[in-house]
């Protein structure tokens, strides 16, 4: 072998690009039995991203308030 070839580890191993991959661009989790497919949905946001650390918040949609809460036992309620 010389200086100008790869080595065996070197060209069985992807490139660097390949190893990392954005967050986005891995799998989606697994639909939940009650959903048919997270293909159905727009976007998913995770609760905690809605939340940022709080127990609630209050979702405007349109000329309604709705307020989703985080309970004790780690559930989502959704109250008009």
């Amino acid at each position: 072998m010389t200086d100008s070839e790869p080595s065996d580890a070197a060209a069985q191993a992807p490139p660097a690009a390949a190893q990392a991959q954005p967050a986005a661009a891995q799998a989606q989790p697994a639909a939940p039995s009650h959903c048919p497919s997270l293909e159905s949905f727009a976007k998913v946001i995770p609760s905690s991203e809605l939340l940022r650390g709080r127990r609630e918040v209050w979702i405007e949609h349109g000329s309604e308030m709705y307020r989703l809460r985080l309970t004790a036992s780690g559930k989502l309620y959704l109250t008009k």
